[in-house]
């Protein structure tokens, strides 16, 4: 029975949060300089680095349980979820370490998992790593669709606001979180509008951007099925509700303008905010992040319709796609539609004159360096060359 195995799951990660916290250093971060705080891609990563409560090494690499103990001590985050996240994230084993090509996941039901979450052996086979300052255009690292307000943009449609390689990006900022309140307090179901923005014409970087619909990304841990595309934004998203959220005269939980733009544009924790115990898995919170993965998207444009509409490339080639029928050369099944796929930069394809061609190159810049897509592989992403 499915809710025997959460509950098995749920004694599993608690298991292995606690072979985690063992080994971890209660050290704060070291603050690695190798680049600012506007290097890292991710807001929560951001804010935690920003606070110290995230450890580097010299190099600005982190290793798996100090992630974890990140999460937990830092943010507040309870076991079971930080050890989910942390055992998704961190997946470059040593030799891979400050390199970062070729994954190697330490997910069960596989030996490293085991080894880590029942003995709590950390060594050479069992260490994780990644970078907290070069995750920018690793499909591996960033979300299947995002905004791209710190970075993670190297997929974006030909009319994306142009940050003129500096980040974050505050003509992004405007244009997501702009127009959705009128009252200043971003409410769930306000911050899932902005999910909606970025499935209209956000970042399509991540390995899961052309996923199944109904999708059961998580090898190992049975949690059911998620919307394969974006179930990393709705639980980002609304993850930062239920972390940093303020309390209405209803009991009700909101974010501020200021609040978002803190966490988006500074990289650090909303004023006056503190700490609570938050977040689960499966069991035993307010709104699971399974839950969580699976809330409703109010929007114009439905969750298996083509993407980047009138944005100057269309991906939609008309065709349909099923058990019996599949898509032509460069094109992929999406939500039982031919979409044009990745082409040979990485960058989704347009469709025109009865074919998907690849997108012109174009001006954007990281920090002045050129655009750089690292593909994910074991496996390799649907929708990849």
């Amino acid at each position: 029975m499915l809710w025997l195995s959460h509950i098995a799951l749920s004694f599993s990660l608690i298991s292995l949060g606690q072979s985690l916290r063992r080994n971890s250093k209660k050290a704060r971060s070291n603050h690695a300089a190798i680049k600012s705080n506007n290097h890292i891609i991710c807001p929560v990563l951001a804010a935690l680095h920003r606070a110290g409560d995230l450890e580097t090494d010299s190099n600005g690499d982190v290793e798996m349980e100090n992630l974890w103990y990140g999460l937990h001590a830092g943010l507040g985050i309870r076991e079971t979820l930080a050890s989910f996240q942390s055992y998704g994230i961190v997946v470059y084993d040593d030799s891979q370490k400050g390199i970062e090509e070729t994954r190697n996941a330490c997910k069960p039901p596989g030996t490293c998992y085991l080894l880590r979450s029942v003995t709590g052996n950390i060594n050479a086979t069992t260490r994780r790593w990644f970078n907290l300052f070069e995750m920018n255009g690793k499909q591996a690292l960033e979300h299947g669709i995002s905004t791209g307000i710190r970075g993670g943009d190297t997929n974006m449609p030909p009319n994306a606001v142009n940050c003129g390689g500096q980040y974050p990006c505050r003509k992004r900022f405007d244009q997501f979180f702009g127009g959705v309140v009128s009252n200043g307090r971003f409410y769930l179901n306000d911050i899932m509008k902005v999910v909606c923005k970025a499935r209209q014409y956000g970042d399509r970087g991540g390995e899961h951007a052309y996923a199944e619909s109904n999708a059961m990304p998580f090898t190992g841990w049975n949690v059911g099925v998620v919307p394969g595309r974006e179930w990393q934004m709705r639980g980002a998203m609304s993850a930062t509700l239920y972390a940093f959220g303020r309390t209405d005269s209803n009991g009700d939980l909101y974010l501020t303008m200021e609040d978002f733009e803190a966490l988006f544009m500074e990289g650090r924790y909303p004023d006056n905010w503190q700490k609570r115990e938050h977040g689960c898995l499966l069991l035993g919170c307010e709104m699971s992040a399974v839950e969580r993965f699976n809330l409703d998207v109010p929007c114009d444009v439905g969750y298996d319709e083509p993407f980047w509409q009138n944005t100057g490339c269309n991906v939609d080639t008309g065709k349909t796609c099923g058990l019996f029928s599949g898509c032509g050369s460069g094109e992929v099944c999406v939500g039982q539609k031919c979409l044009c796929a990745r082409g040979g930069n990485l960058r989704t394809m347009c469709y025109k004159n009865g074919a998907c061609v690849e997108q012109r190159s174009d001006s954007y810049s990281w920090f002045g360096g050129a655009r750089r897509i690292f593909p994910a592989d074991n496996p390799t992403p649907c929708g990849n060359p």
